[in-house]
């Protein structure tokens, strides 16, 4: 008799599914919230809002087009743009907000990059177009400064990827008790 001929019955896993609308219910707002943080820690959506930001753009809430701020404004030299985009996409990137960094690691890359910011604005505002527009000067800064703290800090003691590994793991916490311990309330997975 050939090996492949034998029948080998498969032990089947039991489902656990939602039985009560209780139960249905938090499943998909435990669904919602994930998908809520993937979609925010997505470097390409990250950087593409930073970057119509640059340009002098706002996300209307309402219909969630992008609006220029003031339609009479040139947008700044695509120069500036490839730029700042480029030294803030390692900042937002997955690697670096799911990494572990100390407070003092973040206030340093931080420094690091406002005295990039500074110069770079200094020593290239006639390429940019900005040799009297301290204002714009300032509002990029503020943009780019705004974005990469808020990255940074999100990877303060590894607390993005402790996030991620509880939202990863809740549907095993939601099928009852583990190891004797009873299941928790769903937002206190999301709580620091």
């Amino acid at each position: 008799m050939n090996p492949q001929d034998v029948y080998y019955p498969q032990q089947q896993q039991p489902i656990s599914m939602p039985v009560t609308s209780d139960e249905i219910y938090a499943s998909e707002i435990q669904r919602e919230v994930v998908k809520n943080i993937v979609a925010q820690l997505d470097p390409e959506n990250q950087l593409h809002n930073i970057e119509m930001r640059l340009r002098g753009f706002r996300k209307d809430t309402m219909t969630g087009q992008w609006v220029k701020i003031n339609p009479n404004k040139p947008e700044p030299c695509p120069e500036l743009i490839e730029r700042y985009i480029g030294i803030l996409a390692p900042i937002v990137s997955q690697s670096a907000t799911l990494s572990f960094l100390s407070e003092k690691q973040v206030n340093m890359m931080m420094r690091g990059l406002i005295e990039w910011i500074t110069d770079d604005l200094d020593n290239n505002s006639e390429l940019y177009g900005l040799d009297t527009d301290f204002t714009e000067r300032t509002r990029i800064g503020k943009i780019m400064c705004d974005s990469a703290f808020t990255s940074l800090t999100r990877a303060i003691n590894g607390r993005e990827s402790q996030r991620i590994f509880k939202a990863i793991s809740l549907s095993e916490y939601n099928s009852g008790e583990i190891g004797g311990q009873k299941k928790k309330s769903f937002l206190d997975y999301f709580k620091m």
